[in-house]
């Protein structure tokens, strides 16, 4: 019978342990884009957060039969958090997953995506049906300048884009609501290969306000994905996606960015982009020379609707979009004078920046001390807004804090609405004006927040301190040598460092020495080889341009021996202007060396030969000094 009852125990204490530990689990689906034509796609984002280090792994599906899957990538990440819910403190890892399905319509329409479904850890999740609108092809937003029409193999439909790369700009919807979110996302279309992506012009988005959600171009980390675009096939990356809301009524527009990049026309598709068609010699070399363009989004233009009237008791509402709101409390059970956090939290999709603090009507005998709030965006284009208030009992007793009501416009129901949180109760013990010694805490600091707003500001702490001073000079002491310690290391490294540099720089000059040292033999041999005639001088070519690379590796750190000229090149394509000037020169001494070697000179006069070469020393030796006098 005991152990039937310790078992019994074992069981429920498992259960609970496991109960408590159960996963949560947020799941959110969004298109990118709810207007499309029929021969563009869009991007089927689901975002799942579960409250843990989960390492299993989500299985995501939908239903969209009037849809071709081109692609899907997911990536996952973690993310910590801490929060104080009804007084007890949660802190810990989030898991977060991101699963981006490219899809491209079949047909034009109103075209549905449902049943989309995330199960995690054996249990479903379920998000509502997403409706598309696909105009015919061509119908839609104009294809971008330089585009050209022709049959193909897709039929007559079919646009064939001459360029190697062009810059797109695509927005949720052409249509909103004055104040209603838009999504508008630059993408880089690509064939060819594309690097050293600048910005050259940012949009300013003139009529909105603006914010940032996710701007990838600036750590230079774009994701491609293969996406399909007027039947041809493209890799794309997100450059930038910001939330535009319009401020304003009428016709806006959304500006365009300008990007430069180097790109390699090395695929067939780019092939007769620039005329040359014809010219094998112009291809062969033009997919080994990087080529530098720029290229800019179009202009797209926005039709922003009037809210419309609202209902009586609802004037002056400029929020717009869907949102859900929340409440909570630190602490339920309290004293007299003590304080306790209320929070609000509001969840959606729309502009929470704007959001003013509600008016709240505190029951009597709760004090509110202080307000504050901040605002996080998402990159899915969703926000939360949390408003903390800070509040102080003054009197013993039951308190219920009113549900707290917002309203606003939805413009996917085209209707006012309103959202409410739960209320709050509250339960205070104690003699108003009386606390027990060992509630009271250390007085606060003259210029603490606490103390510009109350008299008892002094008795208002949640901890009770009580350290010796004795144990607090043991502390200082204990940091003050940690520090000591850590100070003497970083001197210590420092001066490794230096000492390391000073080797290494003294190594590079004594082998620019051998360099030029090397050159004066070389100088004397030319000397004595011009009584061999021509043949005789010519083998001081090579030697001439290896003296010359070798400075190269030493002031630049790059093999420049054992690499092309092309890859030399692209390596001082992106130095300075200064070095990309220093390396014209080299390779012009170059050029004149190897063209001495192989354009058939050796039936020159030995006169003419010997000063030309003589000459090439003078040269080499001048840019040795230089590259020298640059690396010290």
């Amino acid at each position: 019978m005991k152990k039937i009852k310790k078992k019994g125990i074992v069981f429920f204490i498992l259960f609970v342990f496991n109960y408590a530990h159960a996963l949560e689990v947020q799941f959110s689906t969004q298109a990118d884009r709810e207007e499309l034509m029929q021969d563009e796609s869009l991007s089927l984002i689901a975002t799942i957060e579960v409250n843990e280090n989960y390492t299993g792994q989500p299985q995501f599906s939908y239903d969209a039969p009037d849809f071709y899957q081109l692609s899907q990538s997911s990536n996952q990440f973690l993310q910590s958090f801490f929060n104080m819910i009804n007084g007890k403190t949660e802190s810990g890892v989030k898991t977060n997953f991101r699963i981006n399905t490219v899809l491209r319509p079949k047909k034009s329409g109103k075209l549905k995506i449902s049943n989309i479904t995330a199960v995690v850890d054996g249990k479903k999740y379920a998000q509502s049906d997403i409706i598309v609108d696909v105009t015919p092809p061509g119908q839609g937003t104009p294809p971008p300048q330089g585009y050209r029409s022709g049959l193909g193999l897709r039929g007559t439909d079919k646009t064939i884009d001459r360029r190697p790369f062009f810059i797109r700009a695509e927005i949720s919807k052409s249509t909103v609501y004055k104040g209603e979110q838009l999504i508008v996302s630059y993408y880089l279309y690509r064939k060819a290969k594309v690097s050293n992506i600048q910005v050259t012009q940012y949009p300013v988005l003139s009529g909105f306000i603006r914010e940032d959600l996710e701007i990838p171009v600036l750590g230079q980390r774009l994701t491609a994905e293969t996406v399909q675009l007027n039947g041809n096939v493209y890799e794309r990356a997100l450059l930038a996606r910001y939330a535009a809301y319009p401020i304003k009524e009428g016709k806006l527009k959304i500006d365009k960015m300008s990007v430069k990049a180097i790109y390699y026309s090395g695929s067939e598709q780019n092939r007769g982009a620039f005329g040359d068609d014809e010219d094998p010699f112009l291809q062969f070399f033009g997919r080994l020379t990087p080529q530098e363009s720029t290229q800019s989004s179009d202009w797209i233009n926005i039709e922003v609707l009037p809210l419309p009237e609202a209902p009586s008791g609802l004037s002056g509402i400029n929020l717009v979009g869907d949102f859900e709101v929340t409440a909570a409390i630190s602490k339920t059970e309290l004293k007299v004078d003590e304080p306790t956090t209320f929070t609000l939290m509001i969840q959606g999709k729309g502009n929470l920046s704007s959001l003013k603090e509600p008016t709240i009507k505190w029951p009597e005998g709760l004090e509110l001390f202080e307000a504050k709030s901040k605002t996080k965006n998402q990159s899915a284009g969703t926000s939360e807004k949390m408003i903390e208030y800070l509040l102080i009992p003054r009197k013993a007793g039951k308190y219920e804090i009113p549900q707290v009501t917002f309203s606003f416009f939805n413009p996917e129901k085209k209707l006012y609405d309103s959202k409410s949180s739960n209320k709050v109760d509250l339960n205070v013990e104690g003699v108003e004006g009386k606390i027990s010694e060992q509630e009271k805490s250390p007085p606060l600091a003259q210029n603490s927040p606490l103390t510009k707003g109350s008299q008892n500001a002094q008795s208002i702490s949640p901890f009770k301190i009580n350290i010796s001073d004795q144990f607090k000079k043991l502390i200082f002491a204990f940091f003050g040598i940690i520090l000591l310690i850590v100070g003497v290391l970083f001197v210590f490294l420092y001066y490794k460092a230096v000492q390391r540099k000073r080797k290494e720089d003294q190594s590079t000059a004594s082998q620019f020495l051998r360099l030029e040292a090397e050159l004066k033999l070389t100088f004397e041999q030319i000397k004595k080889s011009s009584k061999q005639g021509p043949s005789g001088l010519l083998k001081h070519y090579q030697k001439l341009a290896d003296h010359l690379l070798g400075a190269t590796e030493l002031s630049y750190s790059i093999a420049a021996k054992s690499l092309s000229r092309v890859q030399i090149k692209e390596f001082f394509a992106q130095q300075s202007k200064e070095d990309q000037a220093v390396w014209e020169e080299i390779s012009r001494v170059l050029e004149r060396v190897e063209l001495l070697c192989f354009s058939g000179n050796t039936q020159q006069n030995e006169g003419p030969l010997q000063e030309e070469l003589t000459g090439l020393v003078k040269q080499v030796t001048d840019l040795i000094r230089f590259l020298s006098t640059r690396t010290l």
